[in-house]
């Protein structure tokens, strides 16, 4: 259960810094900064709203997967090749808004 345990919190932890960063550009007005991932193709979008939606879809992810383990399920397999990908994805996103949002913060100590 380890393996599955470090896969589950990754994920989490991707989506928090994701959001903690998201959060962080926006507190600071940064010009230019445009959210990275799926829900920058959703025209006025509330970031609020956002959130909500992002740990919706992680929770479910997660909760299906750990399920599917759980109980050894067919689906086991694929939860855990979908929840890795996730992981990769999720991860990227946050590096790609990162690079956008740490100049302006370094330039401001």
């Amino acid at each position: 259960m380890e393996k599955e345990n470090r896969i589950m919190t990754s994920f989490t932890l991707a989506h928090y810094s994701d959001t903690v960063i998201s959060s962080v550009a926006m507190g600071i007005n940064l010009p230019g900064f445009s959210e990275v991932g799926l829900l920058s193709l959703i025209p006025e979008v509330n970031f609020g709203e956002a959130v909500i939606v992002k740990t919706a879809v992680t929770a479910c992810l997660i909760g299906l997967y750990a399920l599917t383990k759980k109980h050894n399920n067919r689906f086991a397999y694929s939860f855990e090749e979908a929840l890795k990908i996730s992981n990769v994805l999720t991860w990227g996103m946050t590096a790609l808004n990162t690079l956008q949002v740490l100049p302006e913060l370094l330039k401001n100590l």
